[in-house]
């Protein structure tokens, strides 16, 4: 208005660059254990797998057999993804599921039953393998499947949690030697899940930058 008094309501975005209220934090943090115990108190084991159904037997079953794929598997975020989860988060419903292998399935992992099954292991993408590790791989037809269809990679890789996911983009970073390497070679130049995600951080970053107080 020409006169008078007035005020504005403007939107500031909650960026990473803004500063965070230690009590704040320090009562988040405490919710989050909180929350945690409670989960626990009342977790319940997923329903086993009955006879002749194939359970998930986790990657140091994998790794007799195939010690190039889960050495390579090691150096991917897939490895680490159980890791990432900290103060309670390894027992918060809405971050397990996709930091765990074979999370809510049966014969897999529920929360606070994760033995052996932390992180994204080779059974997320390839199925439960406790028929093929019991076979030796020599079963007919295999119970396992080589091929990972996107539609498997994006009950995580959604954009709520994945936002920069490009199909053959994040296969770049996951197939390599001794893991899929003549289809890594198919799939040939372009980016990777990890360029890909790098440049939407520092665009964000930039963006933060230029919304900040003066």
């Amino acid at each position: 208005p020409a006169s008078g008094s007035y005020f504005v309501n403007r939107l500031i975005p909650l960026r990473r660059s803004l500063p965070r209220d230690p009590s704040v934090m320090a009562a988040m943090k405490k919710l989050d254990l909180k929350i945690a115990a409670i989960n626990l108190e009342h977790k319940q084991p997923p329903p086993p797998a009955e006879p002749g159904r194939a359970a998930f037997a986790g990657v140091a079953a994998c790794m007799k057999c195939h010690a190039a794929a889960v050495d390579f598997w090691k150096k991917t975020v897939h490895a680490t993804a159980w890791k990432t989860l900290a103060g309670g988060k390894q027992a918060d419903y809405k971050c397990i599921g996709c930091h765990l292998t074979g999370y809510g399935q049966v014969g897999g992992s529920a929360l606070g039953f994760t033995k052996g099954l932390e992180a994204v292991q080779c059974e997320n993408c390839h199925g439960p393998a406790s028929l093929h590790v019991a076979a030796k791989g020599l079963e007919e037809p295999s119970s396992v499947h080589r091929a990972v269809p996107e539609t498997t990679c994006l009950g995580c890789h959604n954009e709520k949690h994945s936002d920069t996911f490009q199909y053959q983009a994040y296969l770049r970073d996951v197939l390599g030697p001794g893991h899929g390497a003549e289809a890594r070679k198919k799939l040939g130049d372009g980016p990777t899940g990890r360029e890909l995600r790098a440049a939407a951080v520092a665009k964000a970053k930039r963006a933060g930058a230029s919304a900040a107080p003066m």
